[in-house]
């Protein structure tokens, strides 16, 4: 009786996660049409269910002070991936402090632009230190149309999400 289930829920599980990542597939090349017909850049955001951070930065790039911020410069694509995917992925890849959420920014024709992962093999993810903050921000410059005084609301934002009183003066 064990093996039927166990063989029933490879049969389910496995073609729906093909169905899941052919899904972001999709959605990430309908995102990089809109951005180019918007003139923006594709923020793609990998997020795990099993992990507190990814739901903390959706909600940064979704709170009241910040998503407008966002819009105007990104098509974003969350895609959110099981702990178990999540963990097979991570496996497959060279990323230090494994974790998520990490994410990356294409351009308008699907061109990678920057990622989460450094040099290094370390994630900025969701930035929790004012160091990785301002990583966050400097490549939010480089990337999108938003002015010192908007980047400084994003970063304020992480700051006291996390606390921190690092507040800008701008």
């Amino acid at each position: 009786m064990y093996k039927l289930i166990t063989l029933l829920l490879v049969l389910i599980i496995t073609p729906l996660n093909f169905l899941i990542a052919q899904n972001s597939k999709e959605r990430i090349e309908k995102a990089i049409v809109k951005a180019k017909e918007e003139n923006k850049y594709v923020f793609v955001n990998y997020t795990s269910r099993s992990c507190e951070l990814s739901d903390k930065f959706k909600e940064q790039i979704q709170n009241d002070a910040c998503k407008e911020l966002y819009d105007k410069s990104y098509v974003i694509v969350n895609v959110e991936l099981s702990k178990e995917e999540a963990e097979n992925y991570l496996e497959t890849k060279s990323i230090r402090n494994n974790s998520f959420p990490f994410w990356y920014i294409l351009d308008e024709n699907g061109n990678f632009i920057d990622i989460s992962i450094d040099m290094n093999g370390n994630n900025i993810g969701y930035p929790t230190s004012k160091k990785m903050v301002d990583k966050y921000v400097k490549i939010l410059e480089k990337t999108s149309k938003m002015s010192d005084k908007q980047l400084h609301t994003i970063a304020n934002s992480f700051h006291k999400a996390n606390n921190e009183y690092y507040y800008s003066s701008k």
